[in-house]
């Protein structure tokens, strides 16, 4: 809401960037600062809309390289991820119920074909097709699936 140096392709700019909430309601060029109940100054420093993290791993305690989304992305800028492939069909309710549904940010997961997901990068998931379950995948799935962006697998 202070005087913010804002980069685009042709100049950089300074600028009153208005929040309504965790929103950007406005940018003003015009140099003035309305009144307003907090002023955060971010004076040299670069503002950008929240940036967005095509490829990580959420599913924190349920995998062994999975990271806590709001702890480790928000303080670098990212608002909106995508996680590939953490959960399976025996695990995405839970990655739903303790990580998804539960963050401020904006999340949303390919679901493994194989029925654990990626428990960890020291072997690969389990893709024998006879251990694959895709009745219960989309039972499992179908409830929840406007967080459902696809379904990966390693093949």
């Amino acid at each position: 809401m202070g005087p913010s140096l804002i980069l685009s392709e042709k100049q950089k700019k300074w600028a009153t960037v208005l929040l309504e909430g965790n929103q950007i309601a406005g940018v003003d060029y015009s140099g003035s600062v309305p009144e307003v109940r907090e002023i955060i100054d971010a004076a040299g420093c670069i503002v950008t809309p929240g940036l967005i993290d095509s490829h990580v791993h959420l599913f924190h305690g349920g995998t062994e390289n999975g990271v806590m989304p709001d702890l480790t992305l928000l303080p670098m800028g990212v608002t909106a991820a995508v996680d590939q492939g953490s959960s399976g069909s025996a695990t995405f309710q839970v990655f739903h119920d303790s990580i998804l549904s539960r963050s401020q940010m904006h999340l949303f997961a390919t679901v493994n074909l194989s029925t654990q997901g990626l428990i960890t990068s020291r072997y690969p998931e389990d893709l024998i097709p006879s251990h694959t379950d895709i009745s219960r995948h989309e039972a499992n799935v179908e409830p929840i699936s406007s967080r459902i962006e696809g379904h990966k697998t390693a093949y």
